[in-house]
């Protein structure tokens, strides 16, 4: 990575925390894959998918690649659904069933 690439990096890291942190109008929600994901006040998975662009990167690579057309996908502990959306997102037939079992994080995972 260029010091530019990662100059710009750093740049984007810190507007994404800052915009979908804590900006009005914006603020407890992000896009990722296309989906609107909802995250708790001062969630850290927020701060890692925003660190890493794509959370988890190799597991989400590993898991599209092994699903397949018309299977399931069950993700337990699915916290506010990072693993899912790319699964489903990567398999339009596949049913994910995502489940979260803390009371304070199950309500943002729509």
């Amino acid at each position: 990575m260029t010091l530019t690439e990662h100059a710009i990096h750093a740049f984007t890291k810190r507007a994404k925390k800052l915009l979908y942190g804590k900006f009005p109008g914006f603020a407890g929600s992000f896009p990722y894959f296309g989906v609107k994901v909802y995250f708790p006040p001062n969630s850290l998975i927020f701060q890692r998918a925003c660190e890493e662009k794509i959370y988890e990167r190799d597991l989400v690579r590993l898991l599209s690649a092994l699903i397949k057309p018309e299977t399931s996908y069950f993700d337990i502990g699915a916290n506010i659904g990072l693993m899912s959306i790319p699964v489903r997102q990567s398999c339009s037939s596949c049913k994910v069933v995502s489940f979260e079992p803390s009371r304070h994080t199950f309500p943002y995972l729509h």
